[in-house]
This record gives structure tokens, sequence and C-alpha cells, in this order.
């Protein structure tokens, strides 16, 4: 899970003309600056763009004036202009934005496999149709056509001001879903009963009036609030037949329990929010597969996560963790843990409890050292330990038969793990950037490899002729080999 938001004034490559500039009001108070470029395609539901929200129209207009000023200049280049222009361009922008007041927005553009509103009439069979997507403008209300598509699923919603979704268009038997991008209404969302809604996506709801309970789609199974600015953990009671909830890019810290958590909840991804301590009441969600808490703060976890006895995949992504939270080693149902980018200085020899992990993401850490007890994951396929401070590797790891990757690249390790040797299944394996100055070659058998690299390493004379004969031979075979001897990375 892996998660990155860019803003569109990035996207240089490509763009033609400018065409016009809009400014369009949005609630009472912010203006939202749109730059419309000819040729330049739209972003997909999944990877809005994010564009500045002023508070006043002054400042929009100027912004917009500057903003085109500044891309009509690359435009006359006819190509990608210097890095010293380019960082002037971009420092305009910032000192007005570091001068003006004004909160990020995304911007959503009509998904790809939704019909658009606009092309409806254009549509013969209405009997066809089964999604539609709508740009609202503000409006307040749905168009009363829609009830003429008796197929209709699925609906999307884009810039409205709606305070209650239509009841009649929602309890129809062949309605499964419906999605929200950029709803500000005037007053909190206000949901109607349905047993035939089984998905809603809400995102983009930045002043707080998303729904206080969700419980009236009584057989939601799907429910998404991503980039709500949320604070707390929603009130999903009720809701008995959740299976997956995703609250990613809010402002959620866990410090405040939920009145009722649902036992059916299957998969609950909090990456993106302000968690610093992963509180005991999550234990509470007993038949969860699979919990995201990537891209928090996250220094403890407290006792309790345990009773998640079925928990197969738990992702802690660029943290704070200190070391691995000794109640995780007890957890034998996981089969992917990913500790990425912590601080965690070792691993507890208690990691042989991890029978079933599958895939295991140490790297970027300070770990020292590993214990043998790792060659006890014999269902390991993939094993990450890179950018870290290991002077050696255990000798179990040549238990690891099933091994497909390997990365322990950016190491400090010195002697060839001759264990590595027994390793015939890896197809992807990495060891640049470490001390080694020799290779037995001779003794190895990697027969299913496709990815090979070895650069960075202070290889001597004669490991240097055997290597290249070697690569040449494994060239051939067509596997990929990376010898770069470059600046070791970060």
């Amino acid at each position: 899970m892996r998660f990155s938001a860019l803003s569109t004034h990035f996207f240089y490559p490509g763009w033609k003309s400018i065409t016009k500039v809009l400014v369009l009001v949005v609630g009472s108070r912010f203006l939202v600056v749109l730059l419309a470029f000819s040729g330049l395609e739209m972003q997909a539901q999944n990877n809005p763009s994010q564009r500045p929200v002023f508070a006043n129209k002054t400042d929009s207009i100027d912004y917009a004036v500057l903003d085109a000023k500044l891309d009509a200049r690359i435009l006359q280049m006819g190509h990608f202009p210097s890095p010293k222009l380019f960082d002037s361009i971009q420092t305009a922008r910032r000192v007005f934005l570091d001068t003006h007041p004004f909160v990020w927005r995304f911007v959503f553009s009509q998904g790809r496999y939704f019909t658009p509103y606009q092309s409806l009439k254009s549509i013969a069979n209405k009997d066809s149709i089964t999604s539609i997507s709508i740009l609202g403008n503000g409006r307040r209300r749905l168009p009363d056509s829609l009830y003429l598509y008796k197929n209709l699923a699925e609906l999307e919603l884009i810039d409205f001001k709606l305070s209650k979704l239509p009841g009649k268009l929602l309890r129809q038997r062949q309605f499964k879903r419906i999605s929200l991008y950029n709803n500000f209404p005037a007053r909190r969302l206000k949901l109607p009963k349905s047993a035939s809604i089984t998905a809603l996506i809400i995102r983009g709801d930045e002043k707080g009036k998303l729904p206080k309970k969700y419980k009236a789609f009584r057989n939601l199974e799907v429910l998404t609030l991503s980039r709500n600015n949320m604070r707390v953990f929603p009130n999903v009671a009720g809701c008995n037949n959740l299976k997956l909830l995703l609250l990613a890019g809010n402002s959620i810290s866990l410090d405040k329990r939920p009145r009722k958590i649902p036992i059916s909840l299957l998969s609950i991804d909090l990456s993106l929010n302000g968690i610093v301590t992963v509180p005991s009441w999550i234990g509470d969600f007993t038949n969860a597969r699979n919990l995201n808490f990537n891209n928090n703060k996250i220094e403890r976890i407290e006792p309790g996560i345990e009773k998640i006895t079925g928990l197969q995949e738990l992702s802690l992504y660029k943290n704070n963790l200190s070391e691995i939270p000794p109640m995780l080693y007890t957890m034998t149902s996981l089969r992917v843990i990913d500790l990425y980018y912590n601080r965690i200085p070792k691993v507890s020899r208690e990691i042989s409890n991890w029978k079933n992990l599958e895939i295991l993401y140490l790297a970027n850490n300070d770990i020292y050292s590993v214990p043998e007890e790792l060659g006890q994951l014999v269902k390991l396929r993939e094993l990450y330990l890179h950018h870290n401070k290991l002077s050696n590797l255990p000798h179990s790891i040549g238990n690891l038969e099933g091994l497909n990757i390997l990365r322990i690249n950016n190491n400090n390790i010195v002697e060839w793990p001759v264990e590595l040797n027994r390793l015939k299944a890896l197809g992807n394996f990495d060891c640049s950037f470490n001390q080694f100055d020799n290779i037995p070659i001779t003794e190895l058998d990697f027969r299913n490899m496709k990815i090979l690299s070895l650069g960075g390493n202070p290889w001597n004379a004669d490991a240097r002729r055997k290597i290249e004969v070697w690569v040449k031979a494994l060239r051939e075979n067509d596997v990929v080999v990376h010898l770069g001897d470059g600046k070791r990375p970060d």
C-alpha cells in the first residue's frame, strides 16, 4: 500500500495549449481555480488531482492569472523548461501560496466506466444503461430522469450539495453502489433506508457533513470514507454485513473507541492518518484478515491485537516503531507483515512462530541482527532486508528453499553467505552495495533467476573476471543483470 498525491502543476509534459481559465464558486466562501487544457487526459477517480482553494474571489483570480502566465512561459518554449527556470516558476507559485490562505482540495473527474449524464440523450435504449456519472456543479438534488433507467445499478455524483439521497431510487432492487465525490451539503448527509445498497463511497467531505451513522444501508458490504478530514472512527454500528472499510487519508487518531464494532469486518484501511498508538480495542475486530496502518506515526501497539487470531496481512509501513511489539510474534496466522521504514534494531528469536508467513518486509530499519530462527519460516517466498545495518545473515537462511525474492542490498555484509547457494528457487536477488569481494560462482545454481543485482560491491580482480563471464551466460538466458557501480544509494 504506497500512496502519494501529486499536484497537477507538475504535469507539464503533454500540455498543448491553455484554452480557458475557470473560477467556480463553491459554497459561500471558497473558490476553486481550474485550468482547462486541450489534449490533457482527465484523471481516473482513484488518482484525483489536487488544486488550491482560496478564501476569496480576488485571490482565486490572481492565482489563476499568475498560473496562466507561468504555464504560458513553458508552452512558448516548446519543450520542458530547464531546472533553473522550472525552479523559478515553482518558487513564484510557492510564494503566492505561502502568502494567501487556502486549502488543498482533490478534484475528481468522471470515471471512465460510467456513462456521463450529458451523453444519455444520445442513447435510445435506456435499459442498456447500468451506471451513470453526473457532474453536479453545486446542485442540491438529482434529476428526476434517473428513474427512467430501470437497470441502473451504480451512480457516481461529483460536486453536489446533497443533504439527503433519494430513498425511492436507492431502494430499487438492482441498485447496488453509490459514490459521492466533493459533496458539500448545508447539513449532515442523511441516508435513506435501503436493503439493496452494498457499496457506499464518500470522498472529499472536508467540512464534516458525513452521515452520523450508516446502518440505514443494512446490507452494506463496502464503505469508503477516504480523504474526508475525519478525526474519529465512524459509527458503523448496525452494519452487520460490512466486509471492507477504507478510511485512508483522514486525521483519525483512534483515541476514541467506536460504540459498536461489526465483527463481520474483514479488511480495514487506516493508512495516512494521525495514529500514534494502536489501542487494545482494535482486537475487537476479531474476524479481520487485513489491517493497514501504513504512513501513520505509530510508536506503540497495545496488547489486544493478538486477539485477531485469523489475521493474515498486517501493514505498518512508515511508522515510528522502535521494536517489533512482542504480541505480534504470537500471531501465527500472519502471511504478510510489512515493517518497512521504522526504527527497528533487531528481530527476536520468536520470529519462529510465524510458520505461515509468506512475505516479510523488514527493509529500511536499523536492523543489525536476524536470528537463526528465520530458517524456520519454511513458507517464506519473499524476504526484504535491504537498507539495514546487517554484517551477516543467519546460516539457516539456506533452509528457505521456496524463497523467490531476496533483497539484502545496502547493508554491510562482508563474507558471501554460502548458504545462499542452496536457494535454487530464487528468481529475484539483490545483493548490491554490500562489502563482498568474492563470490563462489561455480557453486551457485540460480536456475530460476530472472533479475540479479550485483553492483556496488568491492569485487577483487579475479571475482570481476569470473562475474563478467558468468553474467554474459546469464544474459544469453534472458536474465536481467544489474552491474552498476555507481554511488551507494541512501
